[in-house]
Formats: structure tokens, C-alpha cells, sequence
């Protein structure tokens, strides 16, 4: 398995909205990659950003979304997000209770 992780700094003004987006687009999106096996997101208030682990059963599926993300980075600006950074690593352990 391969997470994509992805930092992206949120416009604070703009919440209801971001959480409007995640909730009816992002997560559906997410849900039907090829490939898809979890994912979570979490939000630093203070610092004003949003953390996302998407995990995908093979690194090409991995490589191909993180690819996707990067690609539609860009439609995200009108909503007050923006992508700092994302990478793809392998997934050595997993823990759930």
C-alpha cells in the first residue's frame, strides 16, 4: 500500500465552505479512486491548514492520484485553499483500534 500525503493552507473565512466542498465533493471523489482502501483529513485551526491521508492498495494508483491532485490544485484557489505540498510514500504499518 502507498499514502498520499497533502498539506494545503486554508483561507479561515472561507471554512463553511471548505467543509461544504470535503463533505458533498472531495470525499465522494476520493472514495471512488481506483485503488482507494482509507483516507482521513484533519484541519490546524490556528495554523490554518488541512492535512489529508489517502491511502491506495499499489503506488501506481498512488502516483496517479497524487498526479490528479496536483492537476486540479488550481480550481481549488476559489474556495481558499491551496496546495502546499503532497508526496507519496509507502505505507509500512498500520494501527486501528
Amino acid at each position: 500500500m502507498h499514502a498520499i500525503v497533502g498539506v494545503f493552507k486554508m483561507d479561515p473565512r472561507l471554512f463553511a465552505r471548505q467543509r461544504k466542498e470535503l463533505d458533498e465533493r472531495i470525499v465522494p471523489l476520493v472514495r471512488h479512486q481506483p485503488g482507494f482502501v482509507s483516507a482521513t483529513w484533519s484541519y490546524e485551526r490556528e495554523a490554518g491548514r488541512s492535512y489529508s491521508l489517502v491511502v491506495l492498495d499499489s503506488e501506481s494508483a498512488a502516483r496517479s492520484f497524487a498526479a490528479f491532485v496536483k492537476e486540479q490544485s488550481s480550481l481549488q484557489n476559489d474556495a481558499g485553499v491551496q496546495l502546499e505540498s503532497i508526496i507519496v510514500a509507502e505505507v509500512l504499518a498500520e494501527a486501528r483500534k
